[in-house]
């Protein structure tokens, strides 16, 4: 990373500002959605708030059934350090300034990402612009799930945690996305960097047992670091319906095969914001929103085809990404997939949406698209005019 950076980080800021301006401007409004935030999150979070201005920890929540665990329910991000702007301002204004915070999190950790996998600061930032603004991320703001952005806005921060090959940098990493309130993409994220590891070198581990052995210290430190959520998330979790949920309710959100066209088309079904996607919402929002966009799939498919014909540089990812896409794929399809019985494999039969898994496919496209971004420009050898563009 240089001083030229500075440019880039402010033109992430001025595009991620720009799509929430509106409600930037104007404290009094909120963020349109299809439900989830006015009737479950804002009340969750007024609630924490009001506990805790009033000198109570919130363990309890008695608005829902006879009563249930607050503070042991993830969602309500009760130790995420992000959490205090909705102890500080109006609930409204909060959510807004916390959707605004996560997106330029998400650009500036992608930015700083692709920089040390050896991308220049333009490349960086349009793939970390494409990132953060994918529909994959801003379609969170609409479905009205706060927590999917949250724990989405710190998958390059882990990353690049992994490639600095530092045990205190993972783990802070890893436990802040798992105290973002989305348990789910935290454990999908984990298993992603995981195979990574297993495949491609890091920061000074030449032997798949130093990689093994970097994992389980940064996980175990992670433990550590958010047990004060993890445990009694774990006894709520034992003693909810996921740890014994019918199978038509554990494949209920499997993406289909066809969904796959959203990847470079995210309108190609319709889209419930202009009321002409044939479906709920939410189906829409979970099934057909993995999608980066055309100009990192090019990308993407370009780093493909030119792999290995490059003289002189070797991307810092190499071909894992296309594996992380296929594995995306491959999970993603939940009940749709032939060859795994979903609602009998352990952990995964507890996520509900299988089609969440595509966070690997949509991650893989864009690390792969990185690596796309730098062989071509070592074929190419492009002059000023043709960076510019």
């Amino acid at each position: 990373m240089t001083s030229k950076d500075g440019f880039f980080f402010a033109l992430l800021a001025a595009v991620a500002a720009s799509v929430l301006a509106p409600i930037l401007l104007h404290p009094s409004l909120m963020a349109g959605n299809f439900g989830d935030l006015y009737s479950y999150h804002l009340p969750l979070r007024h609630l924490a708030a009001s506990r805790l201005q009033s000198g109570q920890m919130p363990f309890w929540n008695p608005y829902i059934f006879s009563g249930l665990p607050l503070l042991a329910n993830p969602q309500s991000s009760l130790f995420y350090p992000p959490s205090l702007f909705f102890q500080v301002l109006p609930a409204g204004y909060a959510f807004t300034l916390f959707y605004a915070f996560h997106l330029l999190w998400a650009a500036f950790g992608m930015q700083l990402l692709l920089r040390k996998a050896g991308l220049d600061g333009a490349g960086a930032c349009v793939l970390a612009v494409s990132f953060a603004l994918s529909p994959f991320l801003i379609y969170r703001i609409p479905q009205g799930i706060p927590t999917h952005l949250a724990a989405l806005s710190h998958v390059p921060w882990c990353w690049l945690a992994l490639l600095s090959g530092r045990v205190p940098l993972l783990a802070a990493a890893w436990s802040l996305q798992f105290l973002s309130g989305h348990p789910q993409f935290s454990l999908i994220n984990a298993l992603g960097m995981t195979a990574f590891a297993a495949l491609s070198r890091l920061s000074g581990m030449d032997t798949a047992w130093e990689r093994l052995l970097f994992l389980i210290k940064s996980g175990t430190a992670a433990a550590v670091l958010s047990a004060v959520q993890l445990i009694p998330t774990a006894e709520f979790l034992s003693h909810s319906n996921r740890s014994g949920w019918p199978a038509a309710v554990a494949t209920a959100y499997s993406m289909p095969p066809k969904a796959l066209a959203a990847l470079v088309l995210p309108g190609f079904f319709g889209d419930p914001l202009a009321g002409d996607f044939r479906g709920f919402p939410s189906e829409f929002f979970e099934l057909y929103s993995a999608s980066t966009g055309w100009v990192p799939v090019l990308l993407a498919l370009a780093g493909l085809v030119l792999w290995g014909r490059a003289a002189r540089i070797k991307p810092a990812f190499g071909l894992a990404p296309w594996g992380l896409a296929a594995a995306g794929v491959f999970l993603a399809l939940g009940g749709n997939n032939p060859l795994v019985p979903w609602p009998e494999v352990p952990l995964l039969n507890m996520l509900r949406v299988p089609a969440r898994f595509s966070l690997l496919l949509v991650w893989g496209i864009l690390l792969a698209a990185a690596s796309g971004w730098l062989l071509l420009k070592e074929r190419l050898r492009p002059g000023p005019w043709t960076r510019a563009a």
